[in-house]
């Protein structure tokens, strides 16, 4: 038998908050099951002990290979570098070298500066240092130049030691080459 109390309307309210909780919860399984389906999907190489090719470290080869070709582009880098160094219109930086006895240099590339030569040079005797960094091309067409400009000058034995790796040889007029290609420098 209906009683009055089935009869009555009921609270609508709960009703809502139910429907709206299981429309977000149905919505949040259906975001789950795409973003699994593309995940599934996504083909990810396994080489060896379940690690994929990113966490596989590299062969003794392939370590050794890419050491080569560094090595080749920073060895044409440099003597790019000491082509413009050793050039007509850098005559007042050679000068400086030579002013200074410099018996030690090193051609780099600038940390701030990447596509800038950068040469230290250092007389340890005198505790002196200085650094030049590559500038602009400068001059008219047929006659076009780079200056190298000094950047620092002060105490050898306070050179930071990323700059430090005397990979040249320092001629008497200031003029450098790489120590790599000279077997017995006669200046």
């Amino acid at each position: 038998m209906l009683t009055a109390y089935m009869l009555r309307p009921m609270n609508l309210e709960i009703d809502k908050k139910w429907l709206i909780g299981g429309g977000i919860g149905a919505a949040t399984l259906i975001v789950f099951a795409i973003v699994a389906w593309q995940v599934k999907s996504i083909d990810i190489p396994v080489i060896s002990e379940g690690k994929s090719a990113a966490e596989t470290p590299a062969s003794e080869a392939e370590i050794n290979e890419l050491s080569n070709e560094f090595e080749e582009e920073e060895g044409e880098a440099l003597e790019t570098c000491l082509i413009l160094w050793n050039g007509e219109g850098n005559a007042a930086a050679r000068q400086t070298l030579a002013v200074m006895e410099a018996s030690y240099a090193s051609a780099t590339f600038s940390a701030i500066y990447p596509d800038r030569c950068l040469v230290t040079a250092a007389n340890p005797k005198w505790d002196l240092a200085a650094q030049f960094l590559e500038g602009e091309l400068e001059g008219e067409a047929g006659e076009m130049f780079v200056s190298f400009s000094q950047l620092d000058g002060g105490s050898a034995s306070t050179l930071d030691p990323s700059v430090t790796n005397w990979n040249l040889v320092v001629a008497s007029e200031g003029q450098l080459w790489l120590k790599s290609e000279m077997e017995d420098p006669e200046f």
